[in-house]
């Protein structure tokens, strides 16, 4: 069985990153796993998580 690696990530866990399509859209890395990024709206009081791939993010 194969262990769950996390060290391929771009984006660490707590960087602040935005959506390519959407630069108005601030988020934070929240988690990574299998790929994919987890992440929560910057300077939000929503507790939604929104999931993305690498290449749909960018750093500010």
């Amino acid at each position: 069985m194969k262990a769950n690696k996390n060290d391929d990530n771009l984006y660490p866990v707590n960087s602040q990153v935005y959506v390519k399509v959407n630069p108005a859209l601030r988020l934070v890395v929240s988690d990574y796993k299998q790929r994919i990024y987890y992440c929560r709206p910057l300077n939000s009081d929503e507790p939604a998580t929104l999931a993305f791939y690498e290449r749909e993010l960018s750093l500010q």
